[in-house]
């Protein structure tokens, strides 16, 4: 797996690569209510060449239901959203031609119910903004690149950290602020759907 692969994964989320970890990580049929919730997400770059800073911050609305709102401000002014609609998809929009492109399939509960201590790649469990959260790591030991990712059961099986790397540098994804509650937003807006960066992606 590509760390390009890891990066998608998680934030357009990253959960995006989700669906490719779930096969055979369910556990309990018993479904507990989920929570809604605001996160407020930082982005740092550390780059082997120069001081850490700030890339990117971010916010996600997630609503009880699965569906969610991402807002993405980068360091030098662009603004990018993106949305997940259980059952219709999730879409980044394209504010310059006006349309909507869908990227992954989504699902009410991608991560709310999977049991992370048996998991492959399960590396223990650290407590971040008050929450349990169970380490998951990926590593490839051909070319450096690695993964740490900080699931989060109790907001939905979001991750409340995310940290990858490889020989040179490394990104880290980290919330600093969790506000419960169901937050309000409104759907993706009612544009044309491009499939385009979807069928480049599942390109062999």
């Amino acid at each position: 797996m590509k760390l390009k692969s890891i990066l998608w994964a998680s934030f357009l989320v990253l959960c995006m690569a989700s669906a490719s970890l779930l096969v055979g990580m369910r556990g309990s049929t018993a479904k507990p209510p989920l929570q809604g919730f605001t996160l407020y997400i930082t982005q740092t770059a550390y780059p082997s060449d120069r001081a850490p800073f700030l890339s990117a911050t971010k916010i996600r609305q997630q609503k009880a239901d699965g569906s969610w709102k991402v807002q993405t401000s980068y360091r030098y002014g662009r603004i990018d959203i993106g949305y997940g609609e259980p059952g219709r998809g999730v879409f980044a929009v394209d504010e310059k031609n006006q349309k909507l492109e869908y990227l992954s399939g989504s699902s009410a509960r991608p991560l709310a119910d999977v049991v992370w201590p048996i998991q492959p790649g399960y590396a223990g469990e650290e407590t971040i903004l008050g929450y349990r959260t169970y380490r998951i790591h990926w590593e490839n030991n051909a070319t450096g690149e690695y993964s740490d990712t900080y699931m989060c059961p109790a907001l939905q099986g979001y991750p409340l950290r995310m940290v990858t790397g490889g020989p040179r540098s490394k990104t880290v994804h980290e919330a600093i602020q969790v506000v419960l509650g169901e937050p309000d937003f409104e759907a993706a807006p009612n544009l044309p759907v491009s499939t385009k960066r979807f069928e480049e992606k599942m390109k062999p």
